[in-house]
């Protein structure tokens, strides 16, 4: 018999873990929604420009340790360990974010033409919403706390 266990999100689970990252409350709904991941992932991007680089890793070398980065931070956003809950380690952040999404996703798009943004970010509107770096490292992006940018979306 298959342990369903790691996909408290998943239609196809029915047992939930508890993890201090999820609540019931109205604004800390658990996944992060597809909108608010877009927005996070263009707030880095925007931030990454901004600060030329440096300033930007400088503030995510900071708060990766907490499991999220500048963009996320923004938006109330943690990325979390899938199994256990917890935020992701410096490690895995770091994994995640320079060599994943940046090194590797950069030399993929220009072979590509960019199209493995596409594809990686249809995956975040699957029912369990992770993209293929998160099925690599196993995470998941949950909603921790409210942000204004997060309140203004969720009113439209």
């Amino acid at each position: 018999m298959e342990n369903n266990s790691h996909h408290s999100y998943s239609q196809h689970s029915s047992t939930k873990r508890a993890s201090p990252y999820r609540t019931s409350s109205a604004h800390h709904s658990g996944l992060a929604t597809p909108q608010t991941r877009i927005v996070a992932f263009i707030l880095d991007a925007v931030l990454m420009g901004a600060l030329l680089g440096v300033g930007w890793f400088i503030w995510f070398i900071m708060i990766a340790g907490r499991g999220t980065t500048p963009g996320h931070d923004l938006m109330g956003q943690v990325i979390v360990d899938r199994k256990t809950g917890q935020p992701a380690s410096l490690g895995k952040m770091f994994i995640r974010e320079c060599l994943l999404k940046g090194i590797l996703s950069m030399f993929l798009a220009s072979m590509t033409m960019c199209i493995n943004y596409i594809i990686n970010g249809a995956f975040i509107f699957r029912d369990d919403r992770r993209a293929i770096h998160d099925h690599l490292l196993g995470t998941e992006v949950v909603q921790q706390r409210s942000s204004l940018l997060y309140e203004k979306l969720e009113s439209l």
